[in-house]
């Protein structure tokens, strides 16, 4: 607030700091992110159990987009190389991830599997996307992947809890 104040920029050890306490803020933003949008949810929130070798998860957030829906999950994973993040939502509805990743698809690809139905595409930048529809449960899954394998997706997929 003070450099605000002088209408100045930072100092390197106040940017330092900011960017620690940016850092401890997203922190704990995401630690508590998925509980907040479980309490708006009708389905429950879910990660998955498996997680191709070399990833990590990320970060955990959500949005709403209009008042009274209910929330995108979002969780990202990188491996620090490549990345693919997975957005958990209401079985009914739709989100720019889907249309993002698909809309310039040129392989696709609509199957059953272990009771799941999914839905792969390949686009012409070689970005992956998968989608898995649980009706039972009332939700979907939509993947959008930088490297992963169909097969590498399905195993994320079907061990998600």
């Amino acid at each position: 607030m003070k450099y605000k104040k002088e209408n100045r920029e930072p100092t390197g050890e106040e940017a330092a700091r900011l960017h620690r306490i940016k850092e401890l803020e997203r922190s704990y933003e995401s630690k508590f992110a998925l509980m907040q949008a479980q309490a708006l949810a009708s389905y429950s929130i879910t990660k998955p159990t498996y997680l191709p070798e070399g990833y990590d998860h990320g970060n955990e957030s959500f949005s709403i987009e209009k008042k009274g829906e209910e929330p995108v999950v979002e969780l990202d994973f990188s491996n620090g190389e490549y990345q693919f993040s997975t957005d958990q939502l209401g079985i009914n509805k739709t989100h720019g991830l889907e249309e993002y990743t698909w809309k310039d698809a040129k392989e696709s690809e609509s199957y059953s599997l272990n009771g799941f139905e999914f839905f792969y595409v390949k686009s012409e930048e070689n970005l992956t996307g998968m989608r898995v529809t649980l009706p039972e449960r009332g939700y979907k899954i939509i993947m959008s992947a930088d490297n992963l394998s169909e097969k590498e997706m399905e195993k994320v997929f079907t061990v998600y809890d």
